[in-house]
């Protein structure tokens, strides 16, 4: 292997580096799929500890009549927990909801710590689109928190739709990226490339 082909092939193993550890913040990814591990209990809500990152809940819910006439809607509570040094700073809520023209389907949430209601947000489902929920409050620090549906709004009997929802957890104190040591060997690399084609 001549110098010019090795430095090549350290320059992308160093850029490669250097990337990872610019972008290496933690992404603690899918936490919880009704698919998977079944539907929300409405009496008995499932407590889930947020890590740092994006945390991400699949699920599904719906609207619908029962046999009696009455209607019965999906509520999907869960619980959270955000340890102690780390911050929740974003909730995000999407959904893929079908619904024929000129119909309305709005879903109000809730969120609490114990029995305060701290914020309250309402989700137009037929939007399909990402939107930031429970903005009161800029960020939420550590404790157990609990999430719900409050009340759906609509003028027909809707399908089933699918939910994301994603939590985004930062660290009270980040640990230090070494950026600079890994750019400086970049910089020398490319150095000794520019210095091997002058002197080809």
């Amino acid at each position: 292997m001549d110098f010019l082909t090795s430095s090549k092939k350290l320059l992308q193993t160093l850029a490669f580096t250097a990337t990872f550890a610019i972008s290496s913040t933690a992404q603690a990814g899918l936490i919880f799929d009704e698919a998977d591990l079944g539907d929300f209990d409405d009496f008995n809500p499932v407590t889930l500890a947020l890590a740092e990152g994006t945390n991400q809940v699949l699920g599904n819910a719906f609207l619908r009549k029962t046999t009696q006439g009455a209607w019965e809607f999906d509520v999907d509570p869960f619980l959270f927990r955000i340890a102690d040094g780390f911050t929740l700073n974003a909730i995000r809520y999407s959904a893929l909801a079908e619904a024929p023209e000129g119909s309305i389907l709005e879903i109000g949430y809730g969120l609490k710590s114990g029995s305060s209601l701290l914020s309250t947000s309402k989700i137009d489902l037929l939007s399909w689109s990402v939107q930031n929920i429970f903005t009161d409050a800029k960020s939420y620090a550590s404790g157990l928190y609990s999430f719900s549906q409050l009340y759906l709004s609509t003028n027909f009997e809707g399908r089933p739709w699918r939910y994301t929802i994603e939590f985004d957890v930062v660290s009270n104190n980040p640990a230090p990226v070494n950026a600079p040591g890994t750019l400086l060997l970049l910089s020398g690399v490319f150095g000794l490339l520019a210095w091997r084609r002058r002197n080809q």
